[in-house]
């Protein structure tokens, strides 16, 4: 298994539509973003045919986590994750009910968990000692003692953000009249030293060429005003299961592949999950650009029971009502897919941290 370090040149902007001309900015990049970057920079090389054809036949030759926040060292020159931020899992943390509610609202809201309290979490181990205000960060991560004693604090010996997510006003021009318009962009701004990680199980070498390719040209959106380039690093790693529980905690957004998945992996009494629409756009051959069609999709941190695989799921453009292909052939045929990643990347769990049991039927 491979860890990817990605060290931000600047700020990143990976949007995600919430409403009618609303977009949220996330804090990390997910999985299906990840790959749908891969595919336009294989694209790129005229090799997406060729790189794409593995991944469509429910069997792909690696497996992507998203990427997450995580502080990074440089190991000749290349950025080496030292501190990895995981998605909490929705696990049952156990921890005496007076530990919980001394911190109830800062661990409410954290969203991101240190690598060794992840692992506590997923073990089912108790976490009393890790249960302290000063643990907890602004941006919703929370570390353990030890770890935090390598963290920037202020004055008042708080820890400080590593990364910021905050909106950028800008003003558009209306051609016809002049008439301006303000709006807001979002993004994130990581601190020195603070970047991205994603692991991956199987050949690295698939993605090196992609890799290199998008360094320069970005992630996420806004690349034409320097938003997502990147240098980037790799390292050998392991995500070794936590427990033998018959659970698992996926570390990527997940689409069942069927109903088979959906009883096993949704409705299993223990697993716990929360569930994303994702929209978003694409292009056609004439570069221009169309709605996807949106997805839910299972969040990462989320509890899922046996056998979850999941797929690649075909979110191209609905063909209007009424479109006359005769007049303009629909850009979209049968042969022409667009995919949104949905394959889960498991990581199994202890008993001792499966949550309480609920009736999922």
């Amino acid at each position: 298994m491979a860890v990817i370090t990605l060290a931000p040149k600047g700020s990143f902007h990976i949007g995600e539509p919430v409403g009618i001309e609303r977009q949220r900015v996330l804090g990390h990049i997910p999985a299906d973003t990840l790959f749908a970057a891969f595919v336009t920079a294989w694209a790129e090389q005229g090799k997406a045919a060729a790189c794409l054809a593995p991944f469509e036949d429910g069997t792909p030759p690696l497996l992507l986590t998203s990427a997450f926040p995580c502080l990074y060292d440089k190991d000749d020159k290349a950025p080496r994750a030292a501190l990895r931020f995981f998605p909490r899992p929705s696990v049952k943390i156990n921890a005496a009910e007076e530990a919980k509610e001394r911190v109830g609202k800062w661990l409410k809201e954290a969203a991101w968990v240190s690598e060794a309290l992840f692992w506590r979490l997923c073990k089912g181990e108790q976490v009393d000692d890790a249960c302290q205000k000063e643990l907890f960060g602004p941006g919703g991560f929370w570390v353990t003692s030890e770890e935090c004693a390598g963290l920037p604090v202020d004055a008042e010996g708080h820890l400080k953000p590593l990364w910021r997510q905050w909106d950028t006003p800008r003003v558009t021009l209306d051609r016809t009249t002049n008439t301006s318009m303000l709006y807001h962009v979002g993004r994130v701004t990581l601190r020195e030293n603070v970047g991205f990680w994603f692991a991956l199980r199987g050949d690295v070498s698939v993605l090196r060429g992609a890799l290199d390719r998008l360094a320069d040209s970005g992630l996420g959106g806004l690349r034409s005003t320097g938003h997502g380039a990147f240098t980037w690093g790799f390292t050998d790693g392991d995500l070794a299961d936590a427990g033998v529980s018959g659970y698992a905690v996926t570390l990527s957004r997940y689409a069942p592949r069927d109903a088979g998945e959906i009883e096993t992996g949704l409705r299993a009494p223990r697993a716990a999950y929360r569930l994303e629409t994702v929209g978003g756009w694409c292009m056609d051959n004439q570069y221009h650009a169309w709605r996807r069609r949106p997805v839910r999709l299972v969040a990462e941190g989320s509890v899922l029971g046996a056998g979850a695989v999941g797929q690649l799921v075909d979110v191209k453009p609905q063909k209007p009502q009424g479109w006359q292909d005769a007049a303009t052939p629909w850009p979209f045929g049968p042969a022409r897919r667009v995919y949104r990643w949905g394959y889960a990347f498991p990581v199994g769990i202890a008993a001792a941290a499966l949550p309480e049991e609920v009736d999922n039927a």
